[in-house]
């Protein structure tokens, strides 16, 4: 038997029993109402007419009353019957809620008057009504107790029980009781094997929950969809997807149709693992098979396609949402616009933020914070301060999310004053800041080398109780690195470790650069070797800071060296990386030069050598890569070509594209994508449209950014029917109509001035029947105006009353 909670007293039927139970367990329920002296009595009076339903005093009385009232009214009416019918009757009232104690003094009064039939429902109220995990104790102690007086629970009873203790995931009482069901001779269902299942695989107990498994065929049970998708959560909590196939297709064979739980467990799973593709996989099977997902199925990949970047692919499956009978729900919207903060498209976050409030989704802190914080990152002050305002009129208070934003966008452009001043204001209003709000302060203080109101942060931090952590020591020391106090940095590096707060990679590679920059690139190394003996693992940012410091002191071998050890580390370099060595290449080929003209007094044409040296050294590094056994890859290409386009060096980036093909690789989409787009950055549109014919014929689906990109450089130099050629064969992809007037139309056209022809393909959209919603005609219309562009905003608004007209016929 399960151990009764000795607080409390059961079966006692006094008045003052009643009282006292309420008293001790008052810590779960409500506080007593105001004294209404003969509430009590008034009411057990009504209740001894027989139409005391009728009556308009019981209404007027009720709501009156609290849980421990009704419990002494059930203890106390003349007549068991009238009590029951009473309790089955406050109940539905929407004014009021049992709580644990009335249940049990009904129960009490039923086995007092020996009226049995009712106890199992009573008993399963008390069970559904339990509202939190103690008074679900309250209620196994109290059944309990009426178990060892010989009235036992149901098969029902212990399956809703099982069920709400699952619900508030108390797994160790799920045990107990489950044990003590089968040790009463109590016939367990397929309901109560899947209850068990379903506990034990939410918190990744799969081998307990194989064991409740193997029970169903020993009870001659067939395991169902609601079993074998517990099994498959089981095994996706504990990051093992694989497993979590197995069972599916253990349930396939078995003829056990999956569902769309089924379905959204296993896209979840893989989302977490970060294999997005194979759950937008998953997700088309659904459609094939017509198992309708939900809203959530949706939600977990569209999140993670922007998690990872894949943002355009992301508000495309949104758009087919709509298509399988699901609206976005606040959460994708959410997704959506902090994948398209993420991204810098501040713009279309803005408009998808207006869709979500169109929608009537209300936004939950979460949305503003993504959107505040996105503004901030991309360097627009106003339009979030503007956003901070929107918000409190729509009557949510900022919290320390936004403002801890806030700060940290003004510190990052180095309004030090300013954010100095918000977090007061934070102050002011009782928005007590948290650590992260101390960290953005004191980051943007120590870089700007004023430390000594940093180190005073930190002291009002500890004073008030807020503990630095991490973060906060290596800002300070991040900060007197950049401003040439790298001794007082390895100061608080010492303090942190005897302060039992130990430095991360951020830290270390703080110092390391620190030392670097001093030339220190021997004790920088030595630190990199004692980083590891710890435990840190060195990171890019790490051994790029090292790199670059050998490559200063001259030791351009030694630098390769690290490269490579870097790189067998698992730490892809990127073009920063690269970047430095091509540096001290070109220092070492200079070194060379230099004693060539000493030698033959040779004067050279700096211009030719430079330009020479340039896509030379490329090349060289690509060579030396070899030599030290770093054969480059698809990926050392990309970010070689990547690099050399964000520097707008299109053509030596084509180059190296065309080096890559010539050994047989195959350029990836972000090499292509970044290539065509330096070259429309410089209007080269021909060699753009090259790039284009050879991602299309290698079977890479361009990107709307790549539409807009190309249409947008045509337009610039006067190749306005190309342009529109390229529009029309784009609008055969089926893209999401809404999303091409966003990205080609407002965030193209209309941002560079093209209003006319912003228009124009307006009506080739408008011409191909293509359903553009009301809300963006209205952010078209918004974006025109704001553009000073008065006929077109008011061409727009003409067509948004006659579609109203037409939504209201």
């Amino acid at each position: 038997m399960l151990q009764p909670l000795k607080a409390l007293t059961f079966l006692q039927t006094p008045r003052a029993a009643i009282k006292r139970r309420y008293f001790l367990s008052s810590s779960s329920s409500p506080a007593p109402s105001p004294h209404y002296p003969d509430l009590v009595s008034a009411v057990s009076d009504i209740l001894s007419a027989a139409r005391w339903k009728k009556n308009p005093e019981i209404l007027r009385l009720t709501p009156k009353l609290r849980p421990h009232q009704v419990s002494e009214i059930l203890d106390t009416h003349r007549n068991a019957k009238q009590a029951l019918e009473f309790f089955y009757w406050i109940s539905r009232r929407d004014f009021y809620k049992h709580d644990v104690c009335c249940a049990m003094a009904m129960l009490n009064r039923l086995i007092r008057d020996q009226i049995l039939m009712p106890l199992d429902r009573v008993r399963i109220m008390m069970i559904k009504g339990s509202r939190d995990e103690l008074e679900l104790r309250q209620a196994v102690g109290f059944l309990n107790e009426l178990g060892r007086k010989g009235f036992r629970p149901t098969l029902y009873s212990y399956n809703t029980l099982l069920l709400q203790l699952g619900k508030f995931e108390m797994v160790d009482l799920a045990r107990e009781v489950y044990t003590q069901m089968l040790s009463e001779g109590v016939k367990p269902s397929l309901l109560t094997f899947n209850t068990m299942v379903n506990i034990f695989c939410k918190e990744g107990k799969v081998q307990e929950a194989l064991l409740i498994f193997s029970k169903i065929s020993q009870h001659e049970m067939i395991p169902d969809a609601f079993t074998y998708t517990s099994l498959i959560l089981g095994h996706c909590r504990n990051g093992n997807v694989d497993s979590a196939f197995e069972v599916f297709d253990r349930m396939v064979k078995r003829g056990c149709d999956p569902t769309a739980a089924t379905y959204s467990t296993l896209i979840n799973g893989l989302c977490k693992k970060g294999r997005v593709d194979e759950a937008l996989n998953l997700l088309a099977e659904m459609s094939e098979k017509e198992i309708k997902p939900t809203v959530y199925t949706y939600t977990v990949p569209i999140t993670a396609l922007c998690e990872e970047g894949r943002v355009e692919e992301a508000i495309q499956l949104a758009g087919g949402m709509k298509k399988r009978g699901c609206h976005p729900n606040v959460q994708t919207y959410t997704a959506l616009i902090s994948g398209l903060s993420e991204a810098g498209l501040i713009e279309m976050a803005v408009g998808m933020f207006h869709k979500m409030m169109k929608q009537r989704c209300v936004p939950d802190e979460w949305t503003y914070g993504e959107l505040i914080t996105g503004f901030c990152r991309g360097g627009k002050l106003g339009e979030a301060y503007a956003l901070l305002q929107d918000m409190v009129g729509q009557g949510i208070s900022p919290n320390h999310v936004h403002y801890t934003a806030l700060i940290d966008g003004c510190c990052k452009e180095g309004k030090i004053d300013e954010a100095l001043s918000l977090f007061k204001k934070m102050e002011n209003i009782g928005c007590i800041p948290i650590t992260e709000s101390y960290n953005a302060l004191i980051s943007g203080l120590s870089r700007g080398n004023q430390f000594s109101e940093a180190e005073k942060l930190v002291s009002e931090m500890v004073d008030r109780g807020v503990k630095p952590n991490v973060i906060t020591y290596t800002s300070l020391i991040d900060g007197l690195v950049r401003n040439e106090g790298v001794d007082l940095a390895f100061k608080i590096f010492h303090e942190m470790e005897s302060k039992s707060c130990p430095p991360n990679s951020f830290t270390y590679t703080s110092l390391i650069y620190g030392l670097c920059q001093e030339g220190k690139v021997e004790d920088a190394a030595k630190m990199v070797d004692e980083m590891e003996k710890k435990g840190v693992a060195p990171d890019l940012v790490t051994f790029t800071s090292l790199i670059d410091g050998f490559v200063m002191v001259g030791k351009l071998d030694h630098a390769f060296s690290l490269l490579k050890r870097m790189m067998d580390a698992g730490s892809v370099p990127n073009y920063r990386t690269y970047g430095v060595l091509l540096k001290g290449l070109q220092k070492e080929y200079q070194l060379v030069s230099e004693k060539v003209v000493a030698q033959h007094e040779t004067v050279y044409s700096s211009t030719s050598v430079d330009t020479y040296v340039n896509i030379d050294m490329v090349f060289h590094l690509l060579t030396r890569l070899s030599e030290i056994g770093c054969e480059p890859t698809v990926d050392t290409y990309t970010s070689l070509v990547m690099g050399l386009c964000r520097e707008g060096r299109s053509a030596e980036a084509d180059q190296l594209v065309g080096n890559m093909k010539e050994k047989g690789m195959s350029p990836s989409r972000d090499a292509y994508y970044n290539l065509l787009v330096a070259y429309c950055k410089k209007s080269e549109v021909d060699p753009a449209l090259r790039v284009f014919d050879s991602m299309v014929d290698e079977g890479i689906e361009p990107r709307l950014t790549i539409y807009r990109a190309l249409i947008c450089a045509l337009s610039r130099v006067g190749r306005i029917d190309e342009g529109k050629c390229l529009f029309k064969s784009m609008l055969e992809n089926r893209w999401n109509v809404d999303e091409i007037v966003w990205t080609i139309l407002i965030d193209g056209l209309l941002k560079q001035g093209n209003s006319d022809l912003c228009m124009k393909f307006l009506y080739i959209l408008e011409s191909e029947k293509c359903n553009i919603s009301l809300f963006t005609y209205e952010i078209l219309g918004r974006e025109l105006s704001k553009a000073d562009c008065s006929i077109e905003a008011e061409q727009i608004a003409d067509r948004l009353r006659v579609l109203r007209q037409g939504h209201c016929s």
